[in-house]
C-alpha cells in the first residue's frame, strides 16, 4: 500500500511540474530552431529588399513616353515615319512588358517571404507561450520581443507586394497608352 502512494505521489510530481502532460517545450532546441526558420527568412527578405531597390532605381530612371509626348503626337510620327517608328515603338513594348514581369516576379518573391515569416511568426507565438506555460518568464519576454521582430518584418515584406503591384501598373498602363496609339494611327 505504501509502494503505490508513493507512486502516485511521483506521478503527480511529474504532472504538476511539467505542463501539457509531461511536454517540456520551451528548449535550447526548439529556440535554434525559431531563430534558424527567422534568419532564414529575414536573409530571403533582405535579399529580396537589394532585388527591389536595384529595380526600383531603374524604374526611377526609366523614360516613359506618356510623360514626354502627347498620344496625338506620338501618333502623328507613327504615320508619319512608319519604318522608324515601328521597332522603336515594338522594343519600349518589350521593355515595358520585360520590367512589368521584373516586378510580378518580385511580387511573388515577396509573398513566398511573408508567408515563411508567418510561420516563424507563428513558431515565436507558440514557443513563448509554451515559456509563459512552463513559467520560464525571462524566456517567454524573449519569445515574444522575436515575434514583434517578425512582425515588422513581415509589414515590410507585405508592404512589398504593394510596392511591386503599384509599379507593374505604371508598366501596364504604358501598355495601354501605346495600344491606343497603335489603334489610332490605324484610322
Amino acid at each position: 500500500m505504501r509502494g503505490s502512494s508513493l507512486g502516485i505521489m511521483a506521478l503527480m510530481t511529474v504532472i504538476f511540474t511539467f505542463p501539457s502532460w509531461g511536454g517540456v517545450y520551451c528548449t535550447d532546441k526548439n529556440w535554434k530552431t525559431g531563430t534558424e526558420l527567422y534568419k532564414k527568412y529575414e536573409q530571403r527578405y533582405n535579399n529580396l529588399s537589394t532585388d527591389f531597390n536595384q529595380s526600383l532605381e531603374y524604374h526611377r530612371k526609366f523614360e516613359f513616353l506618356s510623360d514626354n509626348f502627347s498620344g496625338q503626337q506620338l501618333t502623328r510620327a507613327w504615320r508619319d515615319n512608319p519604318e522608324k517608328m515601328t521597332p522603336v515603338i515594338e522594343q519600349y513594348r518589350q521593355d515595358l512588358f520585360s520590367q512589368a514581369d521584373t516586378f510580378a516576379k518580385l511580387r511573388q518573391r515577396s509573398l513566398q517571404v511573408s508567408k515563411g515569416l508567418k510561420k516563424s511568426r507563428d513558431l515565436w507565438k507558440k514557443l513563448a507561450d509554451y515559456c509563459y506555460d512552463e513559467d520560464k518568464y525571462q524566456d517567454y519576454k524573449s519569445g515574444r520581443n522575436n515575434m514583434r521582430k517578425i512582425i515588422d518584418t513581415l509589414k515590410m515584406a507585405n508592404e512589398l507586394v504593394a510596392k511591386c503591384d503599384r509599379i507593374k501598373l505604371v508598366y501596364l498602363k504604358e501598355v495601354g497608352f501605346l495600344a491606343d496609339i497603335e489603334r489610332n494611327r490605324r484610322l
